[in-house]
């Protein structure tokens, strides 16, 4: 069973096409529910990852359909604690032995068609899964659309807001701070999806999330307390898009409700000479 094990990760690793992966499992099937789980659910001993956190990684949404299809784990975490789901969220990112960026999108796309929450008994309703959700190195709990935008994923975002009904304004913790937030010493800072965007510099992510209904005046949580337009820095289109839009709504900045923990935005004269804070980016 040991060598069932190890040619599953190797064809899931290496074979797209995901008609190697249907027919392992289906002979493993024959042999018993118990045997098919634990081999579809088996963790590799030398990477620490289960075979789906392998099909996202790679962008091989096929294999990942295979694999959930007959039973695998979508909230399996690796020795990392990182769920699958993460890894098709990061799209190509400029990393060797990944899909493209619509290849991870469709592995997403899987993700939402197959996958349920795992628990609650064999005789409860099936939850469909959260594609908007999941968790990170460090089992941090991460939001999927803020993760997009930062990456400038402009298909997957669009998805994740017209497909997944994700929230455009919600604040999310994501692994890549940007460097306005490293230099202030933020490990992990919170944005809202329209700080990323423009953060990226991507003006058609920026007018997607705005006419979605993404609020420009909503503040990061975190040193800066950053509203979106300043962190487009030079990029002038991104600036003007959000402020012809504001403009055109007839809206000015407004003081937002002081969440729990949360340092109001900084104010000049403070006693102290040192500028306040929001509270950051993730």
């Amino acid at each position: 069973h040991a060598a069932v094990i190890d040619y599953l990760h190797y064809i899931v690793r290496q074979a797209p096409t995901g008609m190697l992966t249907f027919l392992l499992l289906s002979e493993v099937a024959k042999r018993g529910d118990k045997l098919l789980q634990k081999t579809v659910n088996s963790i590799d001993a030398v990477t620490g990852n289960a075979a789906l956190h392998v099909a996202c990684y790679r962008g091989f949404p096929r294999n990942a359909e295979a694999l959930l299809s007959f039973g695998a784990n979508p909230r399996a975490t690796d020795r990392r604690g990182t769920e699958p789901l993460f890894y098709a969220m990061q799209g190509t990112n400029n990393n060797i032995g990944r899909g493209t960026e619509r290849d991870h999108l469709d592995t997403v796309q899987v993700f939402r068609r197959l996958a349920v929450e795992p628990g609650g008994g064999s005789s409860a309703p099936a939850v469909p899964f959260d594609v908007c959700h999941f968790r990170g190195p460090g089992g941090v709990k991460l939001a999927a659309l803020p993760m997009a935008c930062e990456g400038g994923f402009r298909g997957l975002a669009a998805w994740l807001v017209r497909e997944a009904r994700a929230d455009v304004n919600e604040r999310g913790n994501t692994p890549f701070p940007p460097l306005q937030q490293m230099r202030e010493g933020v490990p992990s800072a919170r944005y809202t999806p329209l700080h990323e965007a423009c953060h990226a510099g991507s003006l058609p992510l920026v007018r997607m999330l705005l006419s979605a209904g993404a609020d420009p005046r909503k503040r990061g949580l975190g040193r800066s307390g950053s509203l979106p337009i300043e962190l487009a820095g030079m990029n002038l289109r991104v600036a003007d898009c959000i402020l012809r839009w504001e403009e055109e709504h007839g809206v000015k900045e407004e003081e937002e409700e002081e969440e729990e923990g949360a340092v109001p935005p900084p104010r000049p004269g403070g006693a102290d000479g040192v500028d306040g804070a929001g509270e950051g980016k993730g």
